[in-house]
């Protein structure tokens, strides 16, 4: 059975293509280039920016095509012969994807200090510690169930664990944009160099006489040159998932 007779077979009996997409792109040319470390595939259903598509049947599936990059990693600064091959690889990529497959493809580029990066990276995001696990699956049922009655102290929890999580991003991974949630920005991880203080200062159970609760955040900063926008976002973007329609508003960055 052939490449092609063997994806008509696999799009006729499977839903989810994750699998089909990563077999199509390990058969391709990309992995030539030596500074290419792997791919993450995202599903439709799980993109973070679903609202941005008005027909939700035609969202398509992400791929983030990781390369070693970045201010940390031996391509820096990267040359712009570097910045069109990693075009061309992509554009490459792209053809041969959709030569293949029936479904629409969207491709990003991000990128890692090293492959070893990329590889810790993929690690963190898929494997979580069985009591991590517990404790957040019990939190998002709670915040379900009861999502105005969150305390101050859990909220702030929330905040230095997914404070941790993304330095622990920066180690390894960096891009160009902030437009999804699990991508850490070079200006983010600037921001975040001169620890920054984050406190949940007021949590309104009762907030517009919603079942939702408002959570306001103060930021205090030593250095009031670097812009804390694209932290303040990415940090809101990674709470919304544990405290779903709950409101998270930052209530100043103070410079200390």
């Amino acid at each position: 059975m052939n490449l092609q007779e063997s994806i008509k077979k696999i799009l006729r009996e499977e839903k989810d293509h994750k699998k089909l997409i990563k077999t199509i792109i390990d058969s391709s040319d990309i992995y030539d280039y030596k500074y290419f470390c792997g791919v993450d595939i995202i599903n439709p259903e799980e993109r973070s920016d679903q609202h941005n598509y008005l027909n939700k049947d035609r969202i398509p599936y992400l791929i983030k095509v990781y390369y070693v990059g970045g201010p940390n990693s031996e391509v820096w600064p990267r040359t712009q012969a570097i910045h069109y091959k990693e075009l061309e690889s992509m554009e490459e990529l792209h053809e041969y994807i959709e030569s293949l497959v029936p479904f629409n493809i969207e491709m990003w580029r991000a990128y890692v200090n090293t492959c070893d990066g990329y590889e810790r990276l993929m690690k963190r995001k898929y494997t979580t510690d069985d009591l991590q696990e517990s404790i957040r699956r019990i939190l998002r049922e709670e915040t379900e169930r009861k999502p105005h009655q969150i305390s101050a102290d859990i909220i702030q929890q929330l905040v230095d664990m997914e404070i941790e999580e993304i330095k622990e991003d920066c180690q390894d991974q960096y891009s160009e944009t902030d437009n999804d949630d699990r991508l850490v920005s070079f200006s983010t991880c600037d921001f975040l160099t001169f620890d920054p203080e984050v406190r949940v200062t007021e949590f309104l159970k009762n907030y517009s006489d919603k079942e939702v609760a408002r959570v306001l955040i103060q930021i205090k900063v030593k250095n009031n040159t670097i812009d804390g926008g694209t932290f303040i976002m990415i940090l809101q973007m990674r709470l919304k998932k544990w405290i779903g329609p709950n409101i998270v508003e930052v209530e100043d960055i103070y410079y200390i």
